[in-house]
């Protein structure tokens, strides 16, 4: 699957609306609620240079999200965000932040000083 940069917000009933056939249809509790737990497409680029080139600043309240998914629900564009992606991100930083917090304990610091490069 191709991962693209898109930018998306979660859907809001009054900020993005719904319109008047949607209002007289009788599941639409049921609708707004799973698409209040969704997130909006607002706006996609297949290239990312031409990503950053075009993007403007009316993207208030947004968030860039990784996806591999795009799909159209009740006559709107709405992404997944790609948990597996935003995982292994989380892990590597974990990884990197504990591995930082070894190298600068103390005693860590004193055996470079004293030794040079010390064997970790």
């Amino acid at each position: 699957m191709i991962n693209k940069l898109v930018v998306g917000k979660k859907w809001d009933k009054d900020t993005l609306g719904i319109s008047y056939n949607e209002a007289l249809d009788i599941n639409l509790n049921r609708k707004i609620n799973y698409m209040g737990e969704k997130y909006f497409l607002v706006y996609t680029e297949e290239d990312v240079d031409e990503f950053y080139i075009n993007k403007t600043p009316d993207l208030q309240n947004t968030e860039f999200i990784i996806t591999n998914k795009i799909y159209r629900y009740n006559h709107r564009l709405f992404v997944r965000k790609n948990h597996s992606f935003y995982c292994f991100i989380q892990k590597c930083k974990e990884y990197y932040a504990n591995k930082m917090a070894y190298k600068k304990k103390p005693k860590q610091l004193l055996m470079r000083q004293l030794y040079g490069a010390y064997k970790s």
